[in-house]
């Protein structure tokens, strides 16, 4: 269990959990549409990147096994999880279908 982890997915704003490993091509093409994602939904949504290398025990609790994984989480529920790339509008699309 990680504190600091579960302390900010209890948030009431909805976060974006981009859980990626450092030498992963695709999860560095995904960073540009995220930044996209969050500017559209401006203060709807935050979005977290956490490095699965730098913890592998946060990664192992969520069975993140392939990479970029996006999860939503929002009150310490998880909502919507998804693995690979995806475009700004298909996530876009997910994330509202999940949050009021």
């Amino acid at each position: 269990m990680n504190p600091d982890f579960d302390a900010l997915i209890q948030s009431e704003i909805p976060i974006v959990v981009d859980f990626r490993k450092t030498d992963c091509e695709p999860c560095s093409l995904l960073d540009p549409v995220l930044e996209q994602v969050k500017h559209t939904l401006e203060k709807r949504i935050e979005v977290v990147r956490v490095d699965a290398d730098a913890n592998p025990e946060l990664a192992h609790q969520y069975r993140i096994s392939y990479f970029p994984s996006l999860l939503l989480f929002q009150e310490g529920r998880l909502l919507w999880r998804q693995t690979g790339l995806m475009g700004k509008d298909e996530i876009i699309a997910r994330i509202l279908e999940h949050i009021s």
